[in-house]
C-alpha cells in the first residue's frame, strides 16, 4: 500500500511540475552587446497579426515604441503594463504611447514589476533580462529568448491577465498617492 501511496504521489507530482512543449516548439536567442536584439522584436512584433501583450520594468526605447504603435494601428491589440517607476521618470515613450491610444497600465502593487515580456498573436514569447531601452542594446549585457510555442504562450497570458487586473491606469495610479518604489521599506 504504501508503494501505491508512493507513486500516485510521484506521478501527481510530476504532473504539477512538469509540462511538454507544443509538437514543433522553436525559439531564437539574442544577446547584448553584439546581436541587434531590438531589430529582432521589432521584427517579430512587425509580423504580429492580433494582440501584442507587454510587461516591462523599464520601457524608454522610442524604436520599440513605434512598431507598437505602428502594429496597434494595423489593427494589432497592443496592450502594456508598466513599473510605477516609470511615472516619476520623464518618460517621453509612455506619453508618446499614451498619445497614440495604446492601453497602457501600471503594475504598482509589487515592490518592483520586473518582467521583461512580450507575448505576440498567443503564440510567441519573448522574455529575459533585455529591458526595452536604448541602454540595452546599446551599452549593457542582456539578453533576450524568443519562444514560438503556444504552450508556453498560455502561462505567459495567463499571467499577464493576472497583473493586469492588479494593475490601474496612469490617472488613477496618480490619485493613489504611492511612493515611488525607490522609497518603499524593504
Amino acid at each position: 500500500m504504501k508503494k501505491f501511496i508512493l507513486l500516485i504521489l510521484l506521478i501527481i507530482s510530476s504532473l504539477a511540475t512538469a509540462e511538454n512543449f507544443s509538437p514543433n516548439p522553436s525559439f531564437s536567442v539574442c544577446f547584448t552587446p553584439g546581436d541587434n536584439c531590438v531589430a529582432s522584436l521589432i521584427s517579430e512584433i512587425s509580423q504580429a497579426k492580433k494582440q501584442i501583450l507587454v510587461e516591462a520594468y523599464t520601457f524608454t526605447d522610442f524604436h520599440l515604441a513605434k512598431a507598437l504603435v505602428k502594429a496597434n494601428k494595423h489593427g494589432v491589440d497592443v496592450k502594456i503594463l508598466l513599473d510605477r517607476s516609470q511615472i516619476d521618470n520623464k518618460n517621453f515613450v509612455m506619453d508618446y504611447l499614451q498619445t497614440n491610444n495604446i492601453y497602457l497600465k501600471i503594475d504598482y502593487q509589487p515592490m518592483i514589476a520586473h518582467n521583461k515580456v512580450m507575448i505576440i498573436d498567443s503564440n510567441i514569447v519573448a522574455t529575459g533580462s533585455y529591458n526595452y531601452t536604448y541602454r540595452a542594446q546599446e551599452k549593457n549585457a542582456e539578453n533576450i529568448l524568443i519562444i514560438k510555442d503556444a504552450g508556453v504562450a498560455k502561462h505567459y497570458i495567463a499571467n499577464w491577465y493576472a497583473r493586469d487586473k492588479a494593475s490601474v491606469s496612469i490617472e488613477k495610479y496618480r490619485t493613489l498617492n504611492i511612493k515611488p518604489a525607490s522609497f518603499v521599506a524593504h
